[in-house]
């Protein structure tokens, strides 16, 4: 059959023999999957969804390539540009939407945007394997692959206290998965308070499908160290705004001041050349002597030469006055920015603890369903797959064989069945 890697009929004594065949496969699929596999995929078909990482660079600057997540609400954040939905977007498609918004709001007058897939969605595999987790997305990847990623199937023991040990360790790690999804959510909060300036973290910024899953006692407990982050943060960027204010003000004060100054040296200069021309006159009448002209030349050549300073002098005041201004524009937007990053970041980091969360809930409930069942025979029959896959209105369930290629962000649920399991089935 195609969904099983074992294709033989009959039965076979000696368990660990086959597991240890099985095993080999799995690794012989591996290998040959490293080996074989293409190198490129196919990324414009494919369309952006939620978690894809973006590489952006435009071409007509000198900055490097920056890499961008997919929001959980389907958009990406872009500097200069903020949000912008991309979700079920082809590459091309996004990359030009990318393009038209910049020169539609004028930042670009015609720019060369450069958009590529940096890194998909991990795949999760769950089940019976022996490594269930995360897997990071390689194109044209199969179910059977998939398994072979995760070490193999796991198979099934006759051993109860094996089993209830599996079942503490399941149970410790999906504690600890909701605490790390606590931490991130308030870590989140925190950055939605910074953004909108408040003075403290509250509840109604966790995002609200998540809310149920978080203990609200230990949100209580995280929240006075994130308020007092929150609170330096503030005081840090309260104080270097207002030591940029004063300067801004200190240096606007001394432009005026040097206006009036150059106001009071042109009246000054004009009287001098005043006195210049009047002494010009009464020498040429044989009025006085030559001898003061010398003096009121001095006088006037010592006016321009003050002048002339004052004018430098506001020169380098405006200049400094505008790298004031600019460096205070940039201390926003780059706050700004860092804090979008950031609560990007623990969005990111979110949407992975809840599909660690709900793949760790499927391993309970398929203990909890072998407990109750009692399938602890030998096993002599075949492996199932199953995906869960988030769609554009809803995540669906199907049956895949072995063959199947894989999507960015499955969940892929391996299960074992029984000699005694696959015969009743089949029945």
């Amino acid at each position: 059959m195609a969904e099983a890697l074992w294709t033989g009929t009959g039965s076979r004594d000696g368990g660990p023999l086959w597991g240890r065949m099985m095993l080999g496969r799995a690794a012989l699929v591996l290998l040959l999957f490293v080996i074989c596999a293409p190198p490129l995929f196919a990324q414009q078909g494919y369309t952006l969804k939620v978690g894809d990482e973006l590489e952006l660079d435009i071409l007509d600057d000198s900055e490097p390539p920056q890499r961008y997540v997919i929001g959980s609400d389907g958009a990406v954040r872009l500097p200069l540009l903020g949000g912008l939905e991309v979700v079920n977007l082809t590459l091309e498609e996004a990359r030009e939407l990318i393009r038209v918004t910049y020169i539609a709001r004028e930042i670009f007058v015609n720019p060369t945007v450069d958009l590529s897939i940096a890194a998909y969605r991990p795949v999760f595999v769950t089940g019976d394997v022996r490594s269930p987790g995360f897997y990071d997305f390689r194109p044209f990847i199969s179910a059977e692959q998939a398994l072979g990623l995760a070490g193999g199937p796991q198979m099934p023991t006759s051993n109860a206290e094996a089993r209830v040990l599996e079942r503490r360790v399941l149970e410790g790690s999906l504690v600890a998965t909701e605490a790390d999804l606590t931490r991130f959510a308030t870590e989140y909060a925190r950055v939605q308070a910074q953004l909108r300036g408040e003075s403290e973290v509250l509840w109604n910024d966790i995002p609200a499908h998540i809310r149920p899953v978080i203990d609200r006692d230990a949100f209580a407990i995280l929240k006075p160290a994130e308020d007092e982050i929150l609170r330096l943060e503030q005081l840090n960027h309260d104080t270097q705004t207002r030591l940029l204010r004063e300067a801004i003000e200190e240096t606007g004060s001394e432009l005026l001041l040097l206006r009036e100054r150059e106001v009071a040296q042109v009246a000054a200069m004009e009287r001098a050349e005043a006195d210049l021309t009047r002494g010009q006159e009464l020498t040429e009448r044989g009025v006085q002597s030559s001898g003061p002209l010398s003096q009121l030349h001095r006088l006037v050549s010592e006016a321009e030469d003050l002048l002339l300073q004052i004018r430098t002098q506001q020169t380098g005041a405006r200049r400094r006055l505008g790298e004031l201004q600019r460096e205070y524009a940039r201390l926003e937007s780059d706050r700004s920015q860092r804090l979008l990053a950031e609560g990007q970041s623990r969005r990111s980091e979110i949407a992975k603890l809840e599909a660690a969360r709900l793949s760790i809930i499927d391993r309970q409930d398929l203990l909890r369903q072998w407990i109750d069942s009692g399938a602890n025979a030998d096993l002599d029959g075949r492996i199932d797959y199953r995906v869960r896959r988030r769609g554009p209105d809803a995540v669906e369930t199907f049956v895949i064989d072995s063959l199947t290629e894989l999507f960015p962000g499955d969940l892929l649920i391996v299960t074992v069945r029984a000699s005694e399991t696959v015969a009743r089935v089949e029945e």
